[in-house]
């Protein structure tokens, strides 16, 4: 009995943390996309500046 509880308690430990670490993974996805979005439509935006700066478009393009 004792066997079955710790391991019991090893795998709800191990389900929470893997639990934790998915939801800072889903944080951090989330943060980039925003930030990738964000870029974008500053690209879109500020198409003259691509027209004006052929390298910084090159990098963007990459």
């Amino acid at each position: 009995m004792v066997v079955v509880a710790s391991t019991a308690t090893a795998t709800e430990a191990a389900t929470k943390s893997t639990a934790e670490a998915a939801s800072i993974v889903v944080m951090v996805v989330n943060y980039f996309f925003m930030v990738v979005v964000v870029m974008v439509m500053m690209v879109m935006m500020m198409g003259w500046f691509r027209d004006m700066d052929p390298y910084v478009y090159t990098i963007l393009k990459k």
